[in-house]
């Protein structure tokens, strides 16, 4: 995904409602005939944790945005923008960090890192997955596969569908990690699940080739 692209999806999300930011997709994981509940648990999905940077969010919204609906924590001016994020608040740091990224566009400045590193200190899943592309693609601070999946998996066991979807491509690739062609498709079925649009096209991909090795396979023994 472009790195603009990829921006704006960690913003952009739908409208906060007293339920989750990217609900399950049960219908879609039955259709991949996964179950969801068993999926979660071998990726150590920690659903507390989840839970908890959510309640966060919404309490930022309630409290600086002062509704829900279409909650984009996006303050009037910059200045304010950081006001709020020296508040303390790790999502809103994130928030900060990533206009101060737009208004840069879509490089990482030194502020916009110093407050990233701020949200991660506090297991903030967004800016994890941020920091995880930013090294795995060595956009602003200096390539590092391995440590981008480290962030990747920081944010994807918190429910985060693009750095599940990141995670997928890491070990698909061996970017960093191990290849891991099971790895792969047991991320990309969890962020398809939870919204990942591209993880799903990737998905569907992967295990394409893989159907075409085997009947490349087939052919070749039948020659034999």
């Amino acid at each position: 995904m472009p790195l603009l692209l990829f921006l704006l999806a960690l913003v952009l999300t739908a409208p906060l409602t007293a339920g989750e930011l990217w609900p399950r997709d049960r219908e879609l994981a039955e259709q991949l005939d996964v179950d969801l509940d068993e999926l979660e648990e071998k990726l150590r999905i920690d659903r507390a944790r989840e839970a908890s940077w959510q309640a966060q969010t919404m309490r930022a919204c309630q409290e600086y945005a002062e509704t829900l609906t279409g909650c984009t924590l996006r303050a009037p001016t910059m200045g304010e923008q950081q006001a709020w994020a020296d508040s303390g608040n790790s999502v809103l740091e994130n928030e900060y960090a990533i206009r101060l990224m737009d208004a840069a566009h879509g490089k990482p400045t030194e502020d916009a890192l110093r407050y990233l590193a701020r949200a991660c200190a506090s297991d903030q899943p967004h800016a994890e997955v941020t920091l995880g592309w930013l090294l795995l693609h060595g956009i602003g601070v200096p390539r590092d596969a391995r440590m981008a999946a480290v962030w990747n998996r920081k944010g994807a066991r918190q429910g985060h569908p693009e750095g599940a979807n990141n995670l997928g491509f890491q070990y698909e690739n061996g970017l960093g990690v191990p290849r891991n062609l099971q790895r792969a498709r047991d991320w990309y079925r969890y962020a398809a699940i939870r919204g990942s649009d591209e993880a799903l096209a990737r998905l569907q991909m992967l295990e394409a080739g893989e159907e075409l090795d085997d009947e490349d396979a087939e052919n070749d023994a039948g020659r034999a």
